[in-house]
């Protein structure tokens, strides 16, 4: 796997394990709950952050086609690409964003199947 694209799903699976660490030992029924009238509940954030994750995997799998399709050749860069990851996190973290409801979570949003969705 070339450097840039295995140094990013490092980043991502630290980040997938801190956060399935966030909610360690918390009880099923807890995680089921809506903490205030029209907030999510842990179990529908994992539905979204699954449905999110499947929305983006397919649009860069379609991307990398078409880039190859145009003659986009092979990266060779091994600069780090997680500089670019931060720059945007205070922004990211400032704004209220509204979901698409392409990848709304379920209403009767399972936890143990979004957990799996998202182990996957």
């Amino acid at each position: 796997m070339q450097a840039r694209l295995a140094e990013a799903m490092d980043y991502v699976e630290e980040k997938r394990k801190e956060l399935l660490q966030s909610f360690a030992g918390v009880p099923a029924d807890r995680l089921g709950r809506k903490p205030t009238d029209g907030a999510w509940s842990v179990a529908e954030i994992l539905d979204h952050l699954g449905n999110v994750e499947s929305g983006v995997a397919r649009l860069i799998a379609k991307r990398s086609v078409k880039a190859r399709e145009a003659g986009l050749g092979e990266e060779n860069s091994t600069e780090s690409v997680l500089p670019s990851f931060e720059q945007h996190r205070a922004r990211l973290d400032a704004m209220k964003m509204e979901s698409p409801t392409t990848v709304l979570p379920r209403p009767d949003a399972d936890l143990n199947e979004a957990l799996e969705a998202l182990k996957t």
